[in-house]
């Protein structure tokens, strides 16, 4: 996912000269950068809580009836 968006990024700012095309392709760097922690780090709550990353393990840890704030947060960010 990444490798491909780094292509993106450079046609984005593919324009030196004009400063908003050099924006646009930083805004858009930090915008994936950012996306990409997000994403990994709800994986790394899901993971955390449950123990594995498979859907019926997650089910089974979601429909358990222990309150898992921390589980819900991560599917959130996934």
């Amino acid at each position: 996912l990444e490798l491909q968006s780094l292509a993106i990024y450079v046609l984005a700012a593919i324009n030196r000269d004009n400063l908003r095309s050099t924006e646009a392709g930083l805004k858009y760097f930090v915008l994936g950068a950012l996306s990409s922690g997000m994403l990994l780090y709800g994986i790394s709550l899901v993971y955390g809580y449950t123990g594995n990353t498979g859907f019926q393990e997650i089910a089974t840890a979601l429909g358990s009836g222990e309150r898992q704030l921390g589980l819900v947060f991560g599917l959130v960010f996934v």
